[in-house]
């Protein structure tokens, strides 16, 4: 968020005429998109695998201060834009190689980019190229629609960095003002980690009258409460409310309500034995739980949480919502049709309890009473006594510095110690709610497995859905994984079809049934893909295909 107001990008989202909507309109490039090739499916949708955008002649680079003497290249060219992204390549830098929306994933996946970064082939085979002096080549191993290229490109990532300032300060590239450089609206003049970030106007920003704003400044509050009395006291434009006083200013005329694109869940660590935890994290020194390597248990979490209760009187100013999917999520971007509305956003909820947002206590607890009798059986756990109760505890990250995070914990705490209680085993439940810091939560607990339950959620990519899916597979390919332990690359998803190949909702009156991994759903959802009996078949044993 504050890298975007000093980096710019190609193609800029901007508000239509009415300001009910938006455009996606050339911004550091100097035209619309320029597809080499094109062909129209039978869909109607036109696409091409080539693509060319030329870059505007009038980019410089602006500078804090102390760099404006020290002689470095002001224009900003279509060559910087190349010889950035083979230096991120080189160098491996996650954003250009993980993550989505990199060049090695698909939808956008460059032609050989993967192979450049294996040592297979030289930069000369990779699809980006330059054409004369202004204008960047992209060829994409998918065909991609004009809708699709502008999108990928409105991101300040696909931007160059300064090579010359680079040079000079390696790593140290952009941990402060006076180590980058902006082509954004704005300028970093001042950084003081954890506390403050400011800016002034860009002089040399290519459309200044965008952006009205001379100067900015932000200010870094860990504590949600501080914060807000900051706002109260004219100090800040903007603050969430925290939940424990909302209702003093639930008709304040300053109230915003804003819909989210994240929808924050419980993230679970079920790998379940060090074998499994060091085979994902080899040298790992956590010791996972077994009883949330179990889907029973998983299931009995899943129908334990009363979210409507938790999100309307507990957090106060949340929604409740049982779907990783908000209505924030389209699947047809240019016509703003969201996955959440179509008939199969809501059979996705079919027998999951949809009209209490999956709140079922007593099947939670049947499904509680059957993984513990498993484990049992397995060996996992021993049964205690009625003097001696066996105690499984659970840890659970919740975000620090937050009443309303702090009031989740207790309430999660609550209901699963209240409900996960086998009287028969003697065996129960206990929960420890653990404060952690933005973003270390993620980074050094979440995403490093080091943990039991987490508070997490990602605002995927809110236009392109189903490259959101990536997060969700076991190999974390798409870089941003927070739940282990689930087997997605196993075709073990059956889905019935008609006698006309279409996909039905139910297995009632189904002609013949495929077996799917949801990996391989997720390959053929974003693009290209080989897939054999439901599974994806690795890129090198791919059989020649006919165009």
């Amino acid at each position: 968020d504050v890298i975007t107001i000093f980096m710019d990008a190609l193609f800029a989202f901007v508000f239509n005429e009415d300001k009910d909507g938006y455009e996606v309109v050339p911004s550091m490039a100097a035209d619309e998109p320029d597809p080499q090739d094109l062909e129209t499916l039978e869909t109607g949708r036109e696409v091409a695998y080539t693509w060319r955008i030329q870059v505007r002649d009038d980019l410089k680079w602006g500078f804090h201060e102390d760099l404006q003497d020290e002689g470095y290249k002001e224009d900003i060219e279509a060559q910087d834009f190349i010889a950035t992204f083979k230096l991120a390549l080189d160098e491996q830098w996650f954003r250009a190689i993980a993550g989505g929306g990199d060049f090695t994933s698909t939808p956008q996946e460059i032609v050989n980019a993967q192979a450049y970064v294996d040592g297979e082939v030289d930069w000369e085979d990779v699809g980006i190229n330059l054409i004369g002096d202004d204008t960047i080549e992209f060829i994409f191993e998918n065909a991609m629609t004009d809708w699709d290229v502008r999108y990928w490109l409105s991101s300040f990532v696909m931007t160059p960095i300064h090579l010359e300032l680079y040079e000079d300060v390696g790593d140290l590239y952009g941990t402060s003002e006076t180590t980058v450089a902006a082509h954004g609206p704005y300028i970093m003049t001042y950084y003081e980690p954890d506390s403050v970030i400011r800016y002034r106007e860009n002089p040399n920003y290519h459309e200044p009258d965008r952006y009205f704003f001379t100067h900015r400044s932000w200010r870094i509050i860990e504590d949600a409460e501080i914060a807000f009395e900051e706002f109260l006291y004219g100090n800040l434009e903007a603050a969430s409310v925290p939940g424990a006083r909302y209702p003093d200013f639930r008709d304040d005329p300053r109230i915003r309500h804003i819909p989210g694109a994240t929808t924050f869940r419980i993230m679970i660590n079920g790998l379940g034995t060090v074998e499994r935890q060091q085979e994902q994290f080899p040298d790992s020194p956590w010791v996972p739980e077994p009883l949330l390597m179990n889907d029973d248990f998983k299931l009995a979490m899943f129908h334990a949480i009363d979210r409507e209760t938790l999100a309307k009187e507990v957090m106060v100013t949340s929604e409740p919502m049982m779907y990783y999917f908000s209505e924030a999520y389209m699947v047809e971007p240019v016509e703003g049709i969201a996955f959440r509305n179509l008939d199969w956003g809501e059979w996705v909820g079919e027998g999951f309890g949809r009209d209490t947002h999956g709140y079922v206590p007593d099947l939670a607890v049947s499904y509680w009473e059957d993984a513990i009798s498993d484990l049992v059986a397995e060996g996992y756990y021993e049964a205690g006594t009625e003097n001696d109760w066996t105690e499984i505890e659970l840890g659970l990250n919740i975000f620090s510095g937050s009443e309303s995070q702090l009031a989740f914990g207790e309430f999660i705490q609550e209901t699963f110690e209240d409900l996960f209680v086998h009287d028969g085993y003697y065996i129960r439940v206990l929960v420890d709610v653990d404060p952690k810091p933005f973003p270390d939560i993620y980074y050094n607990y979440m995403m490093t497995g080091e943990f039991d339950l987490s508070i997490g959620g990602i605002s995927g990519s809110t236009l392109d859905a189903a490259s959101f899916l990536y997060v969700f597979a076991d190999d974390n390919r798409g870089g941003f994984t927070l739940n282990w332990g689930i087997d997605t690359s196993t075709a073990n998803i059956r889905i019935p079809f008609d006698a006309e190949g279409n996909v039905l909702m139910s297995a009632e009156g189904a002609e013949y049934t495929e077996m799917w991994s949801f990996n391989a759903f997720v390959s053929i959802l974003n693009g290209r893909y080989y897939i054999e009996e439901g599974e994806e078949v690795p890129r090198a044993d791919w059989p020649e295909i006919d165009e």
